[in-house]
């Protein structure tokens, strides 16, 4: 497993078990593939799409 998806996983269990925190949320970039696959992979589905929101390195 990579170390990416085991580390998210860990952080995700420890919230919903200790923390007892009802939902996580991730917030990334919509060309950032890598992290999109990520997000599904560990269960994550996608609720918004915003056309735009902030404004990062010049885009």
């Amino acid at each position: 497993m990579p170390y990416a998806s085991e580390a998210v996983e860990q952080l995700a269990g420890y919230l919903f078990a200790d923390v007892r925190v009802h939902q996580i949320q991730a917030t990334l970039h919509a060309r950032n593939i890598p992290s999109q696959k990520l997000c599904k992979r560990i269960g994550m589905r996608r609720k918004a799409h915003f056309k735009q929101d902030y404004w990062s390195k010049g885009e």
